[in-house]
């Protein structure tokens, strides 16, 4: 019981100071002044891969409407079997820089289940620029979202930013937003370190070259999605400068998902992909975060079982130490995304975020497949 509580112990102490250089990274990167630089603007090419998107012409929209000039970018959308009319609506809005590819007029092998990627290479081909920039269908993009793009392609080769979720404001919408950001700020914190490197899809930018070099090299269609981050994974191990655009004015919103289990069916996806990551700081978060929640719950479990009080009394110590500072950190940050943490909602939140992470990860063990966008994939 003893080695259990000094594990335990140790690894909450470790998880806990490393919330605090989280958010000592996160104050010192943020950049709020990007707009009053003057700079040359490249060309972009916007990708966005789309499959039922409902929002796909208010994502349009949102890009068309900004501040970046119309002669300096294209749109390139790739509909993926879409069933529903959101093509036809953007198709109406009949603007010139917006291009469309339709997989149904491809022969995609059978054998094929990352649309996506498919997509996303056949777009990148197509594109006239030498910059790509992705978002997804359902996001809505800031005015000025292009611009903060531009100011962090002069030094870097690849870019990823915040992403803020958006929706009712009930319990399942909390946790993701609470999930996000922390994944936001681990992320801005893993990039700037040089200790591990993820990105986000809805909110990338990256040299077409980088690209192209990425997709010769690497070859990888048993997983429907997460070229975002193996992109970036493989950015990082070709040593090209990468960069985090940690700006307010570059925040990309995203619906969260609604339902219980399109959120559990999106998490399996992300986690049965993570064991095919390379980067080994990726990696060692994944499992140290891992051992903290599972040292917690198996005090808990462990303490119930044989009745230990003191047992009980450290993991409930434990427990409210990773509330409190967990609190902390999102309180202060989340100010960036413009939302608002209480207290007593971060002990829930907490609470079911780490019953979350031990669910999907012991299940992303022994799933073969997952339901996404209408097929089931193995």
């Amino acid at each position: 019981m003893s080695f259990l509580i000094l594990f335990s112990v140790f690894v909450s102490t470790c998880y806990c100071c490393l919330l605090v250089d989280y958010n000592r990274i996160w104050q010192k990167k943020i950049d709020s002044n990007l707009l009053d630089q003057k700079i040359d603007l490249p060309y972009f090419s916007i990708v966005i891969i789309s499959r039922d998107e409902p929002q796909l012409k208010t994502c349009v929209q949102s890009i068309y409407n900004g501040s970046y000039p119309k002669e300096r970018y294209e749109i390139i959308i790739v509909d993926d079997h879409s069933e529903i009319g959101a093509l036809q609506d953007v198709i109406d809005l009949n603007i010139p820089i917006v291009g469309i590819l339709n997989l149904c007029e491809y022969d995609i092998p059978d054998y094929i289940v990352a649309f996506k990627k498919f997509g996303q290479q056949l777009a990148i081909t197509e594109a006239k620029y030498d910059w790509i920039v992705s978002t997804d269908g359902d996001c809505i993009c800031p005015p000025d979202w292009l611009i903060i793009i531009a100011q962090y392609s002069k030094d870097n080769s690849l870019l990823t930013g915040p992403i803020k979720i958006t929706g009712p404001s009930n319990l399942l919408i909390r946790l993701q937003q609470f999930d996000a950001v922390g994944t936001m700020i681990g992320t801005n914190y893993g990039i700037n370190k040089g200790y591990w490197y993820s990105a986000n899809g809805a909110n990338m930018a990256f040299q077409k070259k980088l690209y192209l070099n990425y997709n010769k090299q690497v070859k990888d269609n048993r997983h429907a999605s997460g070229d975002d981050i193996f992109l970036i994974q493989y950015a990082a191990s070709a040593n090209v400068p990468i960069a985090f655009m940690n700006n307010e004015q570059g925040i990309v919103r995203t619906e969260g998902e609604r339902a219980w289990s399109d959120f559990y069916n999106q998490r399996i996806r992300w986690a049965t992909k993570s064991s095919a990551y390379k980067d080994r700081g990726m990696q060692f978060l994944i499992y140290g975060i891992g051992l903290h929640n599972v040292s917690l719950a198996l005090m808990v479990i462990v303490g119930l079982i044989t009745w230990d009080e003191d047992l009980l009394i450290v993991s409930l110590l434990a427990f409210a130490a990773k509330c409190i500072i967990e609190y902390w950190l999102f309180s202060r940050t989340a100010k960036f995304f413009t939302l608002q943490y209480k207290l007593s909602e971060g002990f829930i939140l907490t609470g079911l975020h780490l019953l979350y992470f031990l669910v999907i990860g012991i299940t992303s063990i022994f799933v073969s497949k997952y339901k996404w966008k209408g097929r089931v994939v193995h």
